[in-house]
């Protein structure tokens, strides 16, 4: 059997985050998390699955944060999710097999993301999944995706496999107002778990004592 990385940048995603471990610590052989800065418990949800943290400052760069933890893997293969997502079964059954048939003119896969806000499907996108850790890097300060150092290809993983991406509006709303902030260069907005941007004020409208679901 290959050994597998996986790896998670996060910051303050108490909630979502043992989710995500979850689903993918009995798959791989290591799990690499480069943790921004969180205020909350989601670096002692981390040490239950003994994960090899590493708190890096986020500094507005997604790009960034993912080069260098790929770069800490120690493993052929890197499996990328973020804390807010988690794989179907069926995939991570097959991981092995999808390695073992791995041909040589692929430095990586992509797969299908599935959104849902508030348990409502939103949208399908797709991302770089599964990648050689050595021939592969990001690219771009938001809306990050994957280059290959010998421009060899990305194939796209059959539709039954997917990653399943769950939040509520409200947190999108929120990690839109941090995308605008990060491309204006403006200070990280303020969130403490449960915070909405307000379209008519113009404005992130916090709430206390409420957990982001």
């Amino acid at each position: 059997m290959k050994k597998i990385s996986a790896c998670i940048i996060c910051q303050d995603e108490e909630y979502y985050i043992e989710r995500a471990l979850k689903n993918i610590y009995k798959y791989v052989n290591e799990i690499v998390v480069v943790d921004g800065g969180s205020q909350d418990k989601t670096l002692e949800i981390c040490k239950k699955y003994n994960c090899k943290i590493f708190e890096r400052p986020f500094d507005y760069h997604f790009a960034d944060q993912r080069n260098f933890g790929q770069q800490q893997c120690k493993y052929d293969w890197v499996l990328w999710l973020d804390a807010d997502e988690y794989f179907n079964e069926k995939f991570l059954i097959d991981l092995q097999k999808i390695i073992h048939k791995n041909p040589s003119h692929c430095d990586g896969y992509h797969i299908n993301i599935y959104t849902y806000f508030d348990n409502k499907f939103a949208c399908q996108t797709n991302r770089g999944c599964l990648l050689r850790r050595l021939d592969t890097y990001w690219v771009n300060r938001t809306h990050e995706h994957i280059c290959s150092s010998n421009n060899k290809k990305f194939i796209m993983l059959q539709e039954d496999y997917k990653i399943l991406h769950k939040k509520s509006l409200q947190r999108q709303q929120y990690n839109n107002l941090l995308y605008d902030h990060i491309s204006k260069r403006l200070e990280r907005p303020d969130y403490d778990y449960g915070a909405y941007f307000d379209n008519t004020k113009g404005r992130l409208i916090k709430i206390k004592n409420r957990r982001d679901g």
